[in-house]
């Protein structure tokens, strides 16, 4: 059998001939170590070769840091640890041959590092070189051999300096085995120049890119254990700063600090090694070079980079950005220096840096790197490609690699704008052989990537488009065999056949190549193709002198702007220029540069030709208006004809522009609910791209139409004849603008001269006029194109639009927003996904730069767009607005609103006054500002509820003017978001009575004029600091807002419902009813979170995926929200307004139901009843009965009311049981027909409110039966709740209880059905299941509407609907991704039942009616022990929650619940071990989120803060006093805040001891840790009440076997055994006995703890004096330890043992 390698290392004593001994050394490196203190080395070996985590393992260089720490200590014990290192590895030598592979291999990498760090003196390292040599004289294969081979891999290169030692190896008989890499690197060791660069063959250090012996950085490998940079890098400071490029390179640290020459290692500096000076010589660099950072700094970023591995990369990434903080230019330096320290030169570590990058996540670096990469591959590009220049090539290599890494490997593409990759590819071919040994390499590393990305594959056009060029290369004759093969490696690596790849012959096409933008340089350019390299030598001379020119060195540091003006005057050069190029193209080039635009777009009327009267330039200077000054008058005319011209030739151009504007709004804006940003965002795009085409296509032909317009009218005015082209009349073309015709003509001058002078002086007038206002004119044509362009994108979208509004008003999500996301999941990739809602800032921020940046106009002012560019739709918009205020306030009869109104009017008229005459900048906001903040001061002061029900149809209209104003507001473009954020801010701003108006806040949130973020959380604020009036707004807003009317959803309000939870712990006023909002609340919301996922540190599990199924997933379903709104509306349907139409639908409804009753009576057949209800439907919808939800929900409530008044009148009608035997049993049958009478009206109603139900929709819309029976069960509810405060003692339940029941069955039969049948489909089977959540959903509500607490008359007939048989496993039985949700409304309701009973238990008032109630709770928790065990498995906290301290009983009922499939092994057997159990580590589910009652928060960050780091050093002190704030009814503690700490700090040791103890904790493992400090206080500090609910509350965990049951059992045994006092033992004692003392069942963690307590004899139970204060206790105890032996059992008397009772029977 094969011994350990640690075994060897601990046991052998066998001295080898190799052996030696070792001392301390002079070595000044600085070393590091993974531990504080040294241990032995015995414990390193085995953490070297240790498989698991016990104990855990070490690298072996983290093994080689220890070894050199403990040569290089002071200390004689740490010294001692590295000798006896040394002294074991060669005393195991003689057992290498019986090592495993893997403990051969990191052996051997120990042995070669020891060499490779120079840890060994002279005569070891002779004594080492000599083992190896032994070894390699072994047959190749052997251990021996392998462990020689890998360790002289591992200190080749400090073996390479040991000329001797080479030569022996070469004398060697198998030198010719050993590796190729290894015996080239040892020739090239004999050589002058350096080693080449190999792929390092060991794993666990990575080979150094440099030919040094030292390890390479970063270092893949980090310690396990936390170390400081002071014990890292001792003189890390002492180093130069790294911005001395020539003293910094990775893996140069060997010995001394940062950027620290080693004396031992002189070589070529980095800069000439690595060849970056082509970089930092360019003149470019110096240019945009950012500023080095302090010497600090430097230090700390290179002690990041050298250490970095893949292992701590997140640890380092927040390091970093700690140090760099927010400061972008520290930023940009790391970016620089990453591109040209790091990523040059270190292709091996490419994929570590991007994944840094990528962690680091900071955008700045992200586009300094980027830009960084771009600007070195330019220079590197036009720099001089010789051949010999092969560094170069590398460097351009390296930097594609790393570029394709960062860009497409992260699925993000390479802008043309920066490297086009194609084009350079088509140059180089034509630039000859010596530019594609560059090129050519340089491109296959960048499209290494695309292997990696999930876009950029085939059949991707941009890279399908490269390919095609290479592979046409390829196919080309004399092609370099090299570069072929670059490009097969290429194909292979991308999975493409070379010979699939089509060739579109484009290399061969010159006129292609002519056409693309050049990017290489000019050195080698030639015309010839890549054949033709004769011209190559006789221009090399040319194109050196060439680029001497200072200017042309200076070319790349230009803007982009003047780079062609800069290359112009490169080629104009007269010293020989190309025979293809022209000397005068680049001039006219340069002349086309658009002018600088003049004018704004608000200068600009939308009326046509508004603004052209008053923005016309006509210079006075001009001959023509000198000689006929009137003639300036006729100027507008022809340019207003030539403008309609042009209108209509932009047609074009705005048909272009709308549909792309269209096509690619409706795209982005699929997902996006909010018209307004649409219609915005459409209206900016169509106006940016119509504005532009029109600039682009109609203004050279403008300017011509206007010329020709002006001189054809003006030559119409003067009576001048125009000139035919065929006519031979000519007009002389150097007529002098100062010959001027005279005032009188003389008879010599002929009539047709004078035409000629008149005509030149027209011309020269139309041609100055056209050119000085072609830009106005432009932009008015533009102006007139983008209204017409918004009129008809407005068009367009109009439908788009309506689909947003009526989905907002209904509720609902867009119809198409279900299909869309599933058609994108299945094709899209995550990051370019649409996800549904409005669009962020940062993507709303591009169509915002539409309208910014118009093409022909001057960029507006950002901040006074919102009102100064508002489009002046005509002062009708104003007009009609001021006419409906002036009308409201005529009409209005009650003069509360007339004031409000008046200030309103002015405030509007001085905005609309500010914004037309536009007098300062100041004013239209102030203006603004002032509208907005009185129209929120009248809405809060005036809309309320009172005055709702006072004057509702004046308080409408009231509301609707200040929606007219608003409204106007968004027309002329001011944003929604600034409306919102000014409204917000002056709801802050006002005082508390009238911030706290619900109703209004309502309506403003409703309208999305108030931000309920900020809302939320200033309200929540005010409530932590006691304010009372912010207290009862929250609970009324809760109650409006949320549950009633709902406006927003729990999300919106998380820190009111945070502050609201604190308050429902303190068990006092009105902590009851926030309790109860809130269960409401998290029921019907947090119910459908995404959490799906199993509880194992307190969290709540028993929510699932959303159910709505046209909302994403995680999203709020909107269907039972408003169920839950519909149910909870059921009281404002039980007074009537309007009389007359009440009485109306009460006689329809008592016509019908009796017609219905009878037909049931008549047919009892299901299906000829609902056949007949489809003429009762029929005649229903004649009626009129479906009109309005007002009409039916009137209806309903008559029919409840003629059922429940029906029962009444027969229930009146029975004779009362009499007591004589004579008349009991005639009374009794008669009682009895009564009630079969009430049965039967009330089974008629059920069956016609359930038809009812299923007739209103189908399994495809279920919507409109989940409403109707949230209807007919809120009306229910609120008319049960009604009539039982209306008739007090004589309130009776019969008829809510037996419709509340038909109806559930009713109601959930025929889904049930549908589910069981087995051809239904997937679909179907989705769309019940959803039907049956909510039909539970809105049964839960009801019945906690109905609760006991609530409704006391109601309360027995509520447990029979919870306890029914149907009721309850329709609940817990129900299979599919609902079963969390059933389960937790099921626990709500009992919860609900027990809070009843804790009062009663409390003040010991046990009347019969309580007995009785209580009975039946014991039953239904004995039913589901015996039939639902893991339910009660999963709730039992909430129930011991809700449980005052003495129900033990029922205590005991819950606690002994275990899983069906367990089986709880006997606990009285006598050698029964409980760390056996497999299912002791079962971690068990607790379906509530416990830790939610330990507030407030900060005391849980404290406990989480002591728990970690037992700081602060006062928790303990201040424990007490936390848990006494909101003191429960009869106690002085919080016990819900109590049984919660206890809890958490359970499953917080037990997530501590998972990494210790495997899960299993141990007695000595949960001692002498911040936990157990806890527990021990508590069990100290507390007085007796405390300590009594502390104890039960750990009992309450002592269940089946699991994790918790055996921490709390170790936990109450190690606190006994502890206990300084026996007061604590004997209410320990107590606790365990009051359970057991109850009657069964028991629980068996109860069960284990006391046996173990009574049984073991180091407890001493049987001597502590409490044991014999009672003798009763004593013989309880003595009679449950009976027959065990090994158990001291007390003496007890004859007489005693005949009185002795067995108080616990075996189960």
């Amino acid at each position: 059998m094969m011994m350990d390698p640690s075994e060897h290392l601990l046991n052998t004593t066998v001295n080898d001939p190799l052996a030696i001994g070792s001392s301390s050394s002079t070595t000044t490196s600085t070393t590091v170590t993974s531990m504080g203190e040294i241990a032995d080395v015995d414990v390193y070996f085995k953490r070297l070769y240790s498989k698991t985590n016990n104990p855990p393992p070490i690298s072996v260089d983290e093994f080689l840091d220890i070894m050199a720490r403990c040569k290089d200590s002071q200390i004689q014990r740490e010294k001692e640890v590295f000798q006896n290192g040394v002294r074991n590895l060669f005393e195991e030598y003689k057992f290498y041959t019986q090592y495993p592979e893997r403990e051969l291999h990191l052996t051997a990498q120990l042995f070669g590092g020891l060499i490779e760090r120079g840890l060994f003196q002279q005569h070891a390292l002779v004594a080492a070189f000599r083992a190896i040599l032994e070894g390699l004289k072994k047959s190749p294969g052997s251990n021996l051999w392998n462990f020689a081979v890998t360790a002289l891999d591992r200190c080749k290169a400090r073996v390479r300096d040991q000329s001797t030692f080479v030569q022996g190896l070469r004398s060697l008989p198998t030198y010719s085995d050993i590796p190729a890499n290894i015996r080239e690197y040892l020739e090239y060791g004999s050589k002058p120049n350096h080693p080449p660069q190999f792929d390092s063959l060991r794993t666990l250090t990575p080979t150094s890119t440099l030919p040094l012996p030292i390890t390479a950085s970063p270092q893949p490998q980090v310690s396990h254990s936390p170390m400081t940079p002071a014990n890292m890098f001792p003189r890390m400071n002492s180093g130069p700063p790294i911005n001395n490029q020539q003293q910094y390179a990775p893996g140069n640290n060997i010995g001394g600090g940062l950027g620290r020459e080693n004396p031992a290692q002189k070589g070529p500096s980095l800069t000439q090694n690595a060849n970056i000076r082509t970089l930092t010589s360019d003149p470019g660099y110096s240019l945009v070079r950012v500023k080095p950072p302090p010497e600090q700094i430097n230090d700390k970023v290179a002690f990041t980079f050298n250490n970095l591995s893949f292992a701590n990369i997140s640890d380092k990434a927040e390091e970093l950005k700690e140090v760099l903080g927010n400061d972008d230019q520290l930023w940009k330096w790391v970016g620089q220096y990453l591109v040209m320290k790091r990523v040059s030169i270190e292709p091996n570590f490419h994929a570590l840096y991007a994944g840094f990058l990528n962690t680091i996540n900071v955008n700045v670096l992200y586009d300094t790197v980027l830009s960084e990469t771009h600007r070195n591959i330019k220079i590197l590009l036009t720099n001089d490609k010789q051949l010999s220049n092969i560094p170069d090539r590398a460097l351009l290599k390296n930097l594609g690699h790393w570029l394709g890494i960062i860009t497409i490997g992260k699925n993000k593409p390479i802008l043309a704008t920066d490297l086009e990759i194609k084009s350079i590819v088509i140059e180089a071919y034509h630039m000859g052989s010596q530019d594609l040994l560059y090129i050519i390499p340089f491109v296959a590393k960048i499209l290494e990537s695309c292997s990696r990305s999930k876009i950029f594959q085939q059949p991707n056009p941009w890279l399908m488009g490269i390919m095609s060029i290479l592979a046409e290369m390829h196919s080309t004759h004399d092609f370099k065999l090299n570069l072929k093969f670059e490009i097969e490696v290429l194909c292979r690596q991308l999975q493409l056949q070379l010979n699939d790849i089509p060739i579109h012959n484009i290399l061969s096409n010159k006129e292609y190549f002519d056409k693309i933008e050049k990017q290489l340089s000019t050195t080698n350019r030639q015309t010839g193709g890549y054949q033709s390299q004769q011209s190559l030598n006789a221009t090399t001379t040319t194109s050196s002198l060439l680029y001497n020119d200072p200017a042309i060195l200076n070319y790349h540091s230009l803007p982009s702007s003047q780079q062609s003006t800069a290359t112009s005057s490169i080629l104009s050069i007269p010293i020989q220029p190309p025979p293809t190029l022209s000397a005068t193209s680049p001039v006219s080039a340069g002349s086309s540069l658009p002018p600088v635009p003049k004018y704004k777009l608000s200068d600009f009327k939308p009326s046509i030709f508004q603004s052209l009267s008053s923005m016309l330039e006509i210079n006075p200077n001009i001959l023509l208006f000198q000689h006929h000054p009137r003639l300036k008058t006729y100027i507008h005319s022809p340019i207003e004809q030539a403008i309609n011209e042009s209108l209509q030739t932009v047609q074009r151009s705005l048909k272009v522009a709308t549909s792309a504007a269209e096509t690619i709004v409706k795209k982005d804006f699929l997902l996006n609910p909010d018209e307004q940003q649409l219609r915005t965002s459409a209206r900016n795009m169509v106006a940016y791209l119509s504005s532009g085409l029109v600039l682009i296509t109609a203004r050279p032909a403008l300017q011509d139409q206007i010329q020709l317009y002006i001189k054809t009218h003006l030559l119409t005015v003067l009576g001048v004849p125009q000139v035919s082209a065929t006519n031979g009349t000519s007009t002389t073309g150097n007529t002098n603008a100062n010959d001027a015709p005279t005032a009188t003509i003389t008879n010599g001058t002929s009539t047709d001269q004078l035409s000629s002078q008149i005509r030149d002086m027209i011309q020269q007038a139309a041609t100055e006029i056209a050119a000085s206002n072609i830009e106005l004119c432009c932009c008015l044509l533009q102006r007139i194109t983008i209204h017409r362009a918004i009129q008809l994108i407005d068009q367009r979208l109009a439908s788009d639009i309506e689909v947003r509004q009526r989905s907002r008003l209904e509720g609902r999500q867009l119809p198409s927003a279900a299909n869309i996301t599933e058609f994108q999941s299945d094709r899209l990739l995550e990051p370019i996904r649409l996800r549904y809602g409005p669009l962020s800032s940062h993507q709303l921020a591009i169509y915002e730069d539409f309208v910014h940046f118009i093409p022909g106009f001057k960029p507006s002012d950002n901040e006074k767009r919102d009102l100064v560019s508002m489009d002046e739709t005509g002062p009708s918009v104003w007009d009609r607005l001021i006419t409906e205020i002036d009308q409201t306030i005529q009409t209005q009869h009650n003069q509360t609103f007339v004031n409000p109104l008046q200030r309103l009017l002015e405030s509007v008229n001085v905005l609309r006054t500010n914004l037309h005459n536009q007098v300062s900048t100041n004013a239209p906001q102030a203006a603004l500002t002032n509208v907005l903040n009185i129209i929120i001061y009248n809405l809060l002061e005036h809309y309320t509820l009172q005055s709702q029900n006072q004057d509702g149809d004046n308080l409408e209209r009231f509301k609707n003017v200040h929606m007219s104003v608003l409204k106007l507001l968004v027309e002329i473009r001011l944003h929604m978001s600034l409306i919102n954020k000014q409204l917000t801010k002056a709801w802050l701003d006002c005082s508390n009575d009238l911030k706290f108006n619900v109703h209004a806040v309502n309506q403003l949130i409703r309208n999305r004029l108030l931000d309920v973020r900020q809302m939320d959380g200033h309200v929540a604020q005010l409530i932590d600091s006691g304010n009372n009036p912010a207290l009862h707004f929250a609970v009324n807003f809760l109650r409006n807002c949320v549950i009633e009317q709902p406006c927003c959803v729990d999300t919106d309000i998380a820190a009111i419902l945070d502050s609201l939870h604190r308050i429902s712990l303190i068990g006092k006023q009105p902590a009851e009813a926030v309790r109860d909002l809130l269960e409401i609340i998290r029921l019907n919301y947090i119910s459908l979170s995404t959490n799906n996922n199993n509880n194992t540190n307190g969290n709540e599990t028993n929510a699932t995926n959303d159910t709505n199924p046209s909302s994403p997933q995680g999203k709020v379903d909107k269907l039972a929200i408003i169920s839950l709104s519909v149910i909870s509306n059921g009281h404002k349907y039980l007074v009537s307004t309007d009389e007359m139409e009440t009485a109306a639908i009460a006689n329809k409804a008592k016509h019908i139901l009796g017609d219905w009753v009878k037909l049931t009576m008549t047919q009892t057949n299901r299906l000829s009843q609902q056949q007949a209800f489809q003429n009762v439907f029929n005649q229903m919808n004649m009626q009129g009965l479906f009109r309005s939800d007002d009409t039916i929900a009137k209806f309903l409530r008559m029919t409840i009311q003629l059922c429940v008044n029906s029962v009444y009148d027969i229930i009146r009608q029975a004779p009362p049981l009499t007591s004589s035997s004579s008349s009991s049993s005639s009374s009794s049958s008669t009682q009895q027909a009564h009630y079969t009478r009430c049965h039967q009206g009330i089974d008629s109603l059920c069956r016609f409110l359930s038809l009812l139900t299923t007739h209103t929709s189908d399994n495809n819309n279920y919507g409109a039966r989940i409403h109707l029976i949230n209807r007919i069960l809120g009306i229910l509810a609120a008319h049960c709740y009604a009539d039982h405060e209306e008739q007090g003692d004589q309130f009776h339940p019969l008829a809510y209880q037996r419709i509340i029941l038909n109806l559930f069955q009713e109601s959930t039969a025929a889904v049930s059905s549908t589910l069981l049948n087995s051809t239904s489909t997937m679909e179907e089977n989705s769309a019940n299941e959803h039907v049956m959540y909510y039909i539970y959903l809105a049964f839960t509500n009801c019945l906690h509407l109905l609760r006991p607490q609530r409704v006391p008359g109601f309360a027995f007939a509520w447990l029979e609907i919870v306890a029914h048989r149907t009721f309850m496993s329709r609940l817990l039985l129900s299979a599919g991704r609902f079963t969390r949700q059933t389960h937790h409304m099921y626990a709500l309701l009992l919860v609900d039942a027990l809070r009843l009973v804790t009062p009663f238990i409390r003040s010991g008032e046990h009347a019969q009616s309580f007995q009785v109630y209580f009975k039946g709770i014991l039953k239904t928790f004995m039913l589901l022990l015996h039939d639902f065990p893991e339910f009660l498995c999963e709730h039992y906290y909430q129930f011991c929650d809700a449980l005052p301290l003495i129900a033990h009983q029922l205590r005991n009922i819950v606690l002994s619940a275990f899983p069906k499939h367990m089986r709880c092994p006997d606990p009285f057997l006598v050698n029964f071990k409980v760390d056996m159990l497999n299912d002791i580590s079962i971690v068990p589910v607790i379906a509530y989120n416990f830790s939610q009652n330990i507030q407030p928060p900060k005391f849980k960050q404290n406990l989480d803060s002591y728990l970690r780091t037992r700081a602060p050093v006062t928790f303990l002190s201040e424990l007490r006093s936390y848990l006494q704030q909101g003191a429960d009814p009869g106690s002085h503690y919080n016990i819900r805040m109590l049984n919660a700490l206890v809890l958490y700090v359970a499953t917080q040791a037990l997530s501590t001891l998972n990494n210790k103890t495997n899960g299993q904790p141990l007695m000595s493992s949960i001692t002498h840790s911040a936990h157990m400090d806890i527990f021990q206080n508590l069990a100290v500090d507390l007085d007796t009440e405390g300590r009594y609910i502390f104890l039960n509350a750990m009992a309450n965990h002592l269940r089946y076997p699991n994790t918790h049951t055996h921490y709390f059992s170790y936990t109450l045994l190690y606190l006994f055994a502890e206990a300084n006092s026996e007061a604590l033992q004997e209410q320990i004692v107590r606790v365990l006995l009051e359970r057991l003392v109850a009657n069964r069942p028991h629980p068996w963690g109860l069960l284990i703890t006391f046996l173990e307590l009574v049984r073991n004899p180091n407890l001493k139970l049987w001597s502590r004096e409490f044991m014999s204060i009672s003798p009763d206790v004593k013989r309880l105890l003595t009679t449950l330890t009976r027959g065990f032996p090994h158990i001291p059992n007390a003496p007890v008397s004859g007489q005693q043992q005949a009185q002795q009772q067995t108080a616990i029977v075996k189960p």
